[in-house]
């Protein structure tokens, strides 16, 4: 039980740290139905790193504002768009190892971190991060074996 807590500790600290990072200044075009040529990606310019960077960063911070909301669900799918659009970002992979960690999903929040290691392997963050999933995942199959 001790274990568990201080697991979950980590976990939440993390969640904590993240969601207390500063963020970029609130602008309502980034939320909300999809408007043609309003701060996305468009089809002539898939390419363009800067645009893509834009995008990812506005994807971010809707899914930071639904973490805020307690919307963890909806949060996930602007969060897999900027990965769609940029799977070396580590910063998105974190952002959504935590909302699959905030809902139980354990595993995919493992996957995410994993993917993370990868790419930033001197990482201590993401190394405890990923010990710390296992374990839990650990637990929870110990218990269910039970």
């Amino acid at each position: 039980m001790l274990i568990g807590l201080a697991v979950g500790s980590v976990a939440l600290f993390a969640a904590a740290v993240w969601l207390a990072a500063p963020k970029p200044p609130y602008r309502p075009a980034d939320v909300g139905p999809r408007q043609p040529g309003k701060d996305r990606v468009s089809a002539a310019a898939p390419n363009d790193p800067a645009a893509v960077a834009a995008r990812v960063a506005s994807l971010c911070q809707q899914g930071r504002q639904l973490v805020a909301q307690g919307q963890l669900q909806q949060a996930q799918i602007p969060l897999l768009e900027a990965r769609r659009l940029d799977p070396s970002s580590t910063e998105v992979r974190q952002y959504l190892s935590n909302v699959y960690y905030m809902t139980g999903q354990l595993e995919l929040a493992l996957a995410e971190v994993e993917e993370a290691l990868d790419l930033e392997p001197d990482s201590q963050l993401f190394q405890q991060n990923a010990a710390a999933l296992r374990r839990q995942l650990s637990e929870r199959a110990e218990s269910a074996e039970r």
